[in-house]
C-alpha cells in the first residue's frame, strides 16, 4: 500500500491517533466494554490521572 494514497492517508491519520502507548492501552483496555475512569486507571498500571484525562476517549452526547 502506498502511503500516498487515499487508502494510505487513512492509515496515516489512524496512526496519528492511536500511536502512542497510553491510547493503545487504553483501547485493549476498553475493547470488552466501558469502565468508570477510575476503573480505567486502575486497570493501567503508571498511566497518570492527567494523561488519562487528555487521551480517554470524550463520552459522546
Amino acid at each position: 500500500m502506498c502511503l500516498r494514497t487515499e487508502d494510505g492517508r487513512a492509515v496515516r491519520d489512524l496512526l496519528d491517533l492511536v500511536g502512542d502507548k497510553w491510547s493503545l492501552l487504553i483501547i485493549a483496555t476498553l475493547r470488552s466494554g466501558r469502565l468508570r475512569f477510575s476503573a480505567l486507571q486502575r486497570y493501567i498500571p503508571g498511566v497518570s490521572q492527567r494523561m488519562l484525562t487528555l487521551e480517554a476517549p470524550r463520552p459522546r452526547t
